[in-house]
């Protein structure tokens, strides 16, 4: 696991992008910022990890097509701390997705904010092949541990 400590102005910024994105939307009426702007900390790690900044951009309507960065890379963030955290999603990426490969980040959101863990990777073909269906509360998700990861960072 790798661990980047975020700038104040890099936790700000993703609460300003979670409150627009919140806003832009007719389906996110439901969603938190607080939900909306972990994924965005997660992805500001990824990015310091890459050296790349986090896409700002808010399309009124839509999201972005799944990948977070230039490289077909969606960074998936969670906040559970606690044993056993998985990388989930909602339904199986097709083999035309933009997504290439799926990043796991743990921030404790409401402890640490400016701290997050970068777990691993996995490229959504081998995601596909290893994700069993799990539910999660009422909700069901596609999900794998971190020991079926591809890369583990260290």
């Amino acid at each position: 696991m790798k661990t980047f400590t975020l700038s104040n102005e890099q936790v700000e910024t993703a609460y300003t992008v979670a409150e627009k994105i919140k806003n832009s939307k007719s389906y996110t009426v439901k969603w938190d910022v607080k939900n909306i702007a972990l994924g965005l900390l997660g992805e500001a790690a990824y990015g310091l990890m890459i050296e790349s900044p986090i896409n700002t951009e808010v399309w009124a309507d839509r999201g972005d097509g799944g990948a977070d960065f230039f490289d077909g890379t969606d960074v998936k963030t969670i906040s559970y701390t606690g044993f056993q955290p998985e990388l989930k999603i909602s339904k199986l990426p097709s083999a035309e997705s933009k997504v290439r490969k799926y990043v796991l980040a743990i921030c404790d959101i409401k402890q640490t904010p400016n701290t997050v863990h970068l777990v691993g990777e996995i490229t959504s073909e081998n995601f596909r092949k290893k994700a069993t269906l799990r539910q999660h509360g009422n909700k069901f998700w596609y999900a794998v541990s971190p020991t079926e990861l591809d890369v583990v960072y260290t």
